[in-house]
C-alpha cells in the first residue's frame, strides 16, 4: 500500500509512513474486532482540501478488506489520509488536526467573500489550494518566504491597487490565522495569496 502511495502523490513521503500506517491499521483493526470504532471529526474538512489523499485512504480499506476479510469504517480513510497528509507534509501527527482546519477556514473565508461565485472545477483553484496546502507547510514548519515581490514598488503598488479586492481578502485570511494559530504572514505571502485570488475571484 505504501508503494501504491508514495507513486499517487506528487511529494516526496516521510519515510515513517510504512511504520505509521501500519500500526495505525493494526489498531484500527483490533478497535473493529472489540466494536469500537471512532468517528473522524476532520471527515469533512479533509474531504474537501485533501480530496487525493483521502482517495488513497479509501484504497487502502479496499485493499485490506480484499487481503484481510476486514471492512472497515469510511472514517478511517479519513485517518489514513491524516497520516499521508503528515507524511508528505513532514510535519507531526499532532499537527494535521490544525494544518487541516486552517486550510479549511480559509477556503470558507474565501468563498464567503466572493459571495460563493468562485468556480472550484479550474484549475486555478486547484492551484489555490495547493497554495494554501504549501502555506500551511511552510507556517507550521516555521519556513517564512523570503521578501522578494514587496521590495519591488511597482509589484507591490500593482497588487494593492489593482487588486484591491483581493488584497482586502487575503488580509482577511492573515488576520484569521494570526488570531487562531499565532502564524504571521509576512508582505510576499499576502501579494502571492492575492495573485491567487485575482485569478479564483475575477475582477
Amino acid at each position: 500500500m505504501v508503494k501504491y502511495i508514495s507513486a499517487a502523490v506528487n511529494v516526496p513521503l516521510n519515510g515513517s509512513l510504512i511504520v505509521t500506517l501500519s500500526d495505525h491499521i493494526a489498531f484500527a483493526i483490533e478497535r473493529q474486532k472489540q466494536g469500537m470504532e471512532f468517528t473522524n471529526p476532520l471527515m469533512d474538512s479533509i474531504h474537501e482540501c485533501f480530496p487525493d489523499e483521502l482517495a488513497l485512504g479509501r484504497y487502502c480499506l479496499n485493499e485490506i478488506k480484499d487481503k484481510l476479510g476486514v471492512e472497515l469504517i469510511d472514517d478511517e480513510a479519513g485517518f489514513i489520509a491524516m497520516h499521508i497528509i503528515n507524511a508528505g507534509m513532514g510535519t507531526n501527527m499532532g499537527q494535521v488536526p490544525d494544518i487541516t482546519k486552517m486550510i479549511n477556514e480559509c477556503v470558507e473565508i474565501t468563498d464567503t467573500f466572493y459571495s460563493g461565485r468562485i468556480d472550484k472545477s479550474t484549475i486555478a483553484y486547484d492551484r489555490y489550494l495547493v497554495h494554501l496546502k504549501y502555506l500551511a507547510k511552510r507556517l507550521f514548519s516555521s519556513q517564512e518566504l523570503p521578501n522578494v515581490l514587496s521590495r519591488d514598488e511597482d509589484i507591490l503598488t500593482l497588487v494593492q491597487l489593482k487588486f484591491k479586492k483581493h488584497y482586502k481578502c487575503a488580509k482577511s485570511l492573515r488576520d484569521y490565522i494570526l488570531k487562531n494559530f499565532s502564524k504571521m504572514l509576512t508582505e510576499d505571502e499576502l501579494l502571492t495569496l492575492a495573485i491567487h485570488l485575482r485569478k479564483i475571484g475575477g475582477q
